[in-house]
C-alpha cells in the first residue's frame, strides 16, 4: 500500500519540521474518528446532551491518535503512565530515558 507524506507545520520557536508518513490505512482510521467527534459535536450541539456511545467514540479516537500519531503518556520525571499526564511525543519519552 501506498504512504502519503504530510508534513505538519513548525512548532513555535522551532526551525525544524517533523515530517511522518501515513497509509491510506490509517488516513482512513483517522478519517472515521474525525467524523464520529463530528457527530458527537453535533449532537451535543443540538441536544445540549451527551449518549453513552459518544462517549465510547471520544475515547476510541483519543486511542487512536496515540496510537497512529504516536503520542505516548508519561510522566514528568519519566517514571511511566500517569493517567491525568499529558501526552508526549513518543520520540521525546526515547529520548528523556536514555539520557537519564
Amino acid at each position: 500500500m501506498t504512504t502519503k507524506t504530510k508534513t505538519r507545520g513548525r512548532p513555535k520557536g522551532s526551525s525544524t519540521r517533523k515530517t511522518f508518513q501515513l497509509s491510506k490505512d490509517e488516513r482512513i482510521i483517522l478519517l472515521g474518528a474525525r467524523n464520529n467527534l463530528k457527530d458527537m459535536r453535533n449532537s451535543l450541539d443540538e441536544t445540549q446532551d451527551c449518549h453513552l456511545s459518544d462517549i465510547r467514540n471520544l475515547h476510541e479516537a483519543v486511542h487512536l491518535m496515540d496510537k497512529i500519531l504516536g503520542f505516548d503518556l508519561r510522566d514528568p520525571e519519566g517514571r511511566g503512565g500517569w493517567y491525568y499526564a499529558d501526552h508526549v511525543l513518543s520520540e521525546d519519552v526515547d529520548e528523556k530515558q536514555t539520557t537519564t
